[in-house]
């Protein structure tokens, strides 16, 4: 199965957690959790915390819940039902006061159990995976300054059908864009590991947040190595390079294929939920 990047923009929102930010150990309750089947025809798909510690799930399939929930990507999810991918819930729970979008993770692990009775397993599969470097011709990202984004508040929330502002530690997606502000490396490392459909690790050596805007060609994601010939694209496309090419261009970073041992996440049980 492909990525879940749909038309549209997909985001991640809230107050931006990094590395400094502890998942509890512990698998935390969830105290009001509302899920509801969503079978509105708008393409907006998002997850995150807003104001007040309310976990929020808009328009999205279990597949990519489980995704979020465990931190994987969509190639490291195996098994399963068939309405997994396809069926889209909305969510609305309340969790912590103080969560950031890693601690949101074991409260949807909490959802997942309890409402709709996942069960799943790990095992361990050797897969090609990518090393992230710098690219030969020298660095060209762009390292966050003061300025750059605006913190998430319940005072900068867009109305609806406004644009979204630049919040910080955001990452957006469409099939040929990947857009980010004031994130670490690693943030946008996960999103790079989702669109190559292979477990990127980071070796840039950048501890700095960054700013991405990164545009190539879609069709080019093929599974295809950075060192084997790409496909060539679509006569609209033409104006847009391959990622591969796109890294190097535009942020002055390559990827190298290896051979690298991946945890892969086999649902063995799921059940639709009832709605409230």
């Amino acid at each position: 199965m492909r990525p879940l990047l749909a038309s549209c923009m997909l985001i991640a929102y809230g107050r931006f957690a990094g590395a400094q930010d502890a998942v509890p150990s512990v698998r935390p309750q969830v105290e009001v959790a509302a899920i509801r089947r969503n079978v509105d025809a708008s393409p907006a798909k998002n997850v995150g915390i807003a104001p007040g510690g309310r976990l929020t799930v808009k328009n999205l399939p279990v597949r990519f819940m489980i995704r979020f929930a465990y931190n994987v990507q969509d190639f490291q999810v195996s098994g399963g039902p068939s309405w997994m991918n396809t069926d889209a819930y909305d969510i609305n729970a309340k969790v912590s006061e103080n969560a950031g979008l890693q601690q949101a993770r074991p409260f949807l692990q909490t959802l997942l159990e309890d409402r709709f009775k996942l069960v799943l397993h790990h095992e361990t599969k050797e897969m090609t995976a990518y090393e992230l470097l710098p690219a030969k011709s020298g660095l060209k990202i762009a390292f966050s300054g003061e300025g750059s984004c605006v913190v998430p508040s319940p005072e900068n929330f867009p109305k609806p059908g406004a644009p979204l502002p630049h919040y910080c530690g955001n990452i957006g997606m469409r099939p040929n864009l990947i857009e980010a502000y004031a994130v670490p490396m690693g943030r946008f490392v996960e999103t790079l590991s989702n669109v190559l459909g292979r477990t990127v690790i980071d070796k840039t050596g950048i501890k700095q947040n960054v700013d991405i805007h990164l545009e190539f060609t879609p069709d080019e994601i093929n599974g295809a190595g950075p060192t084997e010939p790409a496909s060539t694209p679509p006569a609209a496309d033409l104006s847009r390079p391959s990622i591969f090419v796109a890294l190097q261009e535009q942020l002055g970073l390559k990827v190298e294929s290896i051979k690298n041992p991946g945890d892969i996440l086999v649902v063995d049980q799921l059940e639709r939920p009832s709605e409230n």
